[in-house]
């Protein structure tokens, strides 16, 4: 959590409480989706389920991030070699 709101604390001043505000709700609301799926998950596989429910959800995400073109790791090119600029004067 601490990680992502570092990233909310360099947008603009006059839209960071409105972002923030919904990133606690989603914050809440994928704790509370994943309180519900705990129960039935511990009551029909015990520990291993959750276990593995765990990992999924994990793995999930990790493939969403890796998966993401905004996630991409930025051109390792030099200035000089990047195509997409105009030549300076």
């Amino acid at each position: 959590m601490v990680l992502s709101q570092r990233e909310l604390y360099a947008l603009s001043p006059s839209i960071y409480s409105r972002v923030n505000g919904v990133f606690i709700a989603i914050f809440f609301t994928a704790g509370a989706l994943g309180s519900s799926l705990v129960s039935p998950v511990l009551g029909r596989a015990g520990w291993l389920g959750i276990c593995l429910l765990g990992t999924g959800l994990a793995l999930a995400a990790l493939g969403y991030v890796f998966t993401d073109p905004a996630h991409a790791k930025p051109s390792r090119r030099s200035p000089d070699q990047q195509t997409d600029r105009s030549p300076e004067h």
